[in-house]
């Protein structure tokens, strides 16, 4: 057993999508010693605390079992089917209550690779209208530009890019995905333009 999670990515192709599926296998440092560590901080907190720092701790600790168990029953799988019309993803996408959504491509303003923003899962972002939503959660950056290469190649007129990031996209993942020109030229029409 590994220390830490691995994900394994696999992808098929069908006449009018790609199919993307994650495959997430846990490391002993996930399945075992966080939740030692957690509940030694419990204890600790009981032991040493007050009535009010150990009715917080409890209620930290439930909150996190709640939130690991509902992550646990969706499973280790995660989708992501997308047709020139609609992304759907399902699966484990890293909530507590929703394990599947549809967005149509029509409402996308980009589908882009982010690390995160606070409790979030790295992983492939849509955003639309004025929300973002994850659709591939907990990969690398090299499994997303992976995934947002086939489909820049398989779908052009999906809108792929970093419009909310607050760092720029490596060049190298622009490369990868062939935008590195397209890039570029939004650059210096931005420069231009100031």
């Amino acid at each position: 057993m590994r220390a830490f999670t691995r994900v394994d990515l696999t992808c098929s192709e069908r006449s009018n999508e790609l199919a993307f599926t994650t495959l997430r296998h846990d490391g002993w440092v996930e399945l075992y010693a966080l939740p030692a560590f957690a509940v030694l901080v419990v204890c600790l907190f009981w032991i040493q605390g007050s009535l009010f720092t150990r009715s917080i701790a409890v209620f930290a600790a439930c909150i996190a079992a709640i939130s690991t168990l509902a992550l646990r029953l969706q499973g280790r799988e995660a989708t992501l089917r997308v047709r020139q019309d609609e992304i759907v993803a399902y699966g484990n996408l890293g909530r507590w209550f929703q394990t599947a959504t549809r967005i149509p491509v029509r409402a996308i303003q980009s589908l882009h690779f982010s690390t995160g923003q606070e409790g979030e899962h790295s992983g492939i972002y849509v955003s639309h209208g004025w929300r973002r939503t994850c659709v591939m959660p907990r990969i690398e950056a090299e499994q997303a530009a992976t995934i947002l290469g086939a489909l820049h190649h398989r779908f052009p007129t999906i809108p792929i890019g970093v419009p909310d990031s607050t760092r720029p996209i490596s060049r190298r993942i622009l490369a990868s995905l062939h935008l590195l020109s397209q890039h570029n030229d939004h650059a210096s029409r931005m420069s231009a333009g100031d």
